[in-house]
Formats: C-alpha cells, structure tokens, sequence
C-alpha cells in the first residue's frame, strides 16, 4: 500500500487506505504485545517451580495467558478490520454468507 500511496491519493482512497493502515498498525503492536505477556506468563511458571508461592505464581502465570488471548484475539480482528476497509475501498463487494 506505501507504494502505491500516491495513486491511491489520486484516486481519492487515502482515508480509506489511512484506516486501514491504522487498523493493521495496531492489530501489529498488540500482536508484538502478546509476545511480551507470553514471556510473563512463562516467567511465572518458571517461578512456580522454584519458589513456595507456587499457586500464586501459576495464577498470575494464567492471568498473563488469559490476556494474552485476548490481545491476540482483538489483534486479528483489527486486521481483518483493516483488510475489509481496503476491499470496500476498492470497490469490492464483501461476499454474504451462505445459508
């Protein structure tokens, strides 16, 4: 899309393209973030196994899991936001279900 930026602006699809950019944009930092609440999580089972607290370690350690879904969650979600805005930018029809 960056490099088409300039005809797009032309064809007056730069708002379009401009959500759909920051949709994508963020859906990628939560994306990164999960990676970090991975790590946390891991770090508190590891602590689990080494220190007395062992219950509240492995709650915390499911606490940073169960975020962690859901940050990954919002994350596909944003793009598939940001994936839409650009087929209906480009004239594209979103095709119904089939029932």
């Amino acid at each position: 899309m960056l490099t088409q930026a300039g005809e797009l602006r032309g064809q007056g699809l730069a708002d379009d393209v401009s959500w759909a950019s920051l949709f994508w944009t963020i859906g990628a930092a939560l994306a990164a973030f999960c990676w970090f609440l991975g790590f946390l999580s891991t770090r508190y089972v590891d602590k689990s196994e080494r220190e007395a607290d062992r219950v509240g370690n492995l709650n915390m350690a499911n606490l940073y899991h169960g975020i962690g879904f859901w940050v990954l969650l919002l994350s596909l979600v944003l793009f598939l936001i940001g994936a839409i805005c650009i087929a209906l930018a480009l004239g594209m029809e979103v095709p119904a279900t089939a029932t």
